[in-house]
């Protein structure tokens, strides 16, 4: 029987108290037996296993075990794109976060059309759905989810680090495949124990604007890439850049290479 997972906003030696909404998973949902093998992270790459303790109608975790820490991803993906329609946000948001996709941030372009609130249910709901994604895939780390965000402060932020940037356009010349194959490859092999960070841009439905488009030229560390030669939804063109992605990174995991060592 494999351990149940939990999330805690901090690992202690000794007793964790799960979390209100955690607890009630546990207790009324899951009704998991006192002694019942499980393991605590607290999204941040720490983990520890344990036994199931419920005490006076709360939950706690009686660690059984060192707390352990995960070295951080080998490729730091961030995905910036405009919030999809009805709730498949939601799915990209679950998908995103087994795919390792580390931060996402809800880009307002001039064509977006979806604008949530930063502190509103939206927000709240789908930082929820990032815990419960990272409890079922077994990953220790939580995608953390920004709030809308203008799109030029995002490019600039990411712009003043020198980081990565790629922007999903679909008359690129260069495919993400042909990317991937020609620079992030050897980039992983040369770099090998350095940690790589990368954004990622998907627009909305309407397309980039021309500001937009402008802005991204500009910019000598951005590259336009054709993720496929069809018209892509934003959640599906988001979660195919950070498929592809993820898939090279296991690759050279599968040749012997140390992605995840600092």
């Amino acid at each position: 029987m494999h351990p149940l997972r939990f999330y805690v906003p901090e690992i202690s030696p000794g007793q964790c108290g799960l979390p209100e909404d955690q607890a009630h998973h546990a207790l009324h949902v899951l009704r998991v037996k006192r002694g019942r093998s499980m393991i605590v992270f607290d999204g941040h790459g720490a983990s520890a296993p344990g036994t199931f303790l419920p005490l006076h109608g709360k939950a706690f975790c009686q660690l059984s075990g060192p707390i352990r820490h995960d070295r951080p991803p080998r490729v730091d993906i961030t995905i910036a794109c405009a919030v999809p329609k009805v709730d498949r946000a939601a799915t990209l948001i679950e998908q995103a976060s087994q795919l390792g996709v580390s931060r996402l941030i809800w880009l307002n372009c001039q064509h977006s059309i979806v604008r949530p609130e930063a502190a509103g249910a939206k927000m709240k709901r789908w930082r929820s759905l990032a815990i419960e994604s990272a409890k079922q895939c077994g990953r220790n780390y939580v995608l953390r989810i920004d709030p809308l965000t203008e799109f030029s402060a995002a490019l600039e932020e990411f712009q003043k680090a020198k980081k990565a940037i790629l922007w999903a356009y679909p008359l690129a010349p260069r495919s993400l495949s042909d990317w991937v194959i020609k620079q992030l490859y050897p980039l992983l092999v040369e770099r090998a124990g350095v940690p790589l960070a990368l954004l990622a841009l998907i627009g909305p439905e309407g397309g980039w604007s021309r500001r937009e488009q402008d802005l991204l030229g500009a910019i000598p560390e951005a590259m336009s890439v054709r993720l496929t030669d069809n018209i892509l939804r934003v959640e599906t063109a988001a979660l195919t850049c950070a498929a592809i992605i993820a898939g090279a990174i296991a690759v050279e995991t599968g040749n012997g290479h140390d992605i995840t060592a600092v």
